[in-house]
């Protein structure tokens, strides 16, 4: 898994290098209504995800590129596909002689081009469940 928007495992502090804190202890401060703070110089920690406006990692976006040329089959789940460059990355599957399978329930740009749409998760489960006799 290539998490190119981030992941909010970690919080670090835009003026401390190196200060890092888990998940569990920023949700901690925020569970008894405060903010997680620095433990150095006080600021609030920002949870290392990409928000809107701010830039995708290279890195990430790179190698969620040249996984998704690999890929045989893509599976979108819950996007509407309208947001890039993340978007774009069932177009490399599709170019790359992939399928993509999108479950949403909303259309989305490629619904016309998926071997299979589902408007639900559970369905898919369900049916994975079914195909590959898993109890």
């Amino acid at each position: 898994m290539i998490e190119i928007h981030g992941s909010p495992s970690i919080h670090y502090c835009l003026r401390c290098s190196g200060v890092r804190v888990s998940f569990e202890e920023a949700a901690a401060a925020v569970r008894e209504e405060k903010m997680p703070l620095c433990p150095k110089c006080g600021k609030v920690l920002k949870p290392a995800i990409t928000f809107f406006g701010e830039s995708l990692p290279i890195d990430a976006l790179k190698n969620a590129v040249t996984e998704s040329q690999k890929a045989d089959l893509m599976l979108v789940l819950g996007t509407s596909l309208t947001v890039y460059p993340a978007a774009s990355m069932p177009e490399y599957t599709l170019r790359s002689g992939g399928k993509i399978v999108i479950v949403n329930n909303m259309s989305t740009p490629l619904d016309g081009r998926a071997a299979l749409h589902f408007d639900d998760l559970g369905e898919v489960f369900e049916e994975l469940k079914r195909q590959f006799q898993i109890t």
